[in-house]
């Protein structure tokens, strides 16, 4: 058994952070799809960087891109209650906590 003052998902929970990286994933994969390729050489790579910094730089400045896609309103939701739960982690026994918990990650 470890404290759950160990758990590095504990404090991410109770100080609001993601507990996954599916923002980081779907970014690189956007990043991928954007340059069209998986594999290039740093010249090509460099120049279709800096057209994808080109285009963003002026979605951004006018107001079109989304930097921080909200969530859908069930994972908002179901994020609410994790944090309840992560909250009162003292007032359930292990096991209740873990059914919990189970509930709202499956």
């Amino acid at each position: 058994m470890f404290w759950h003052k160990w758990w590095n998902i504990y404090e991410r929970t109770l100080q609001g952070d993601a507990r996954m990286n599916n923002a980081v994933e779907g970014s690189h994969h956007h990043f991928q799809t954007e340059l069209g390729f998986l594999h290039s050489t740093l010249t090509k790579f460099i120049s279709n960087l800096q057209k994808l910094q080109k285009d963003r730089d002026l979605s951004y400045n006018e107001g079109e891109e989304n930097l921080l896609p909200s969530k859908k309103q069930k994972y908002a939701v179901n994020d609410e209650a994790i944090y309840s739960l992560v909250e009162e982690y003292d007032q359930r026994t292990t096991i209740k906590y873990l059914h919990a918990i189970a509930h709202h990650l499956g």
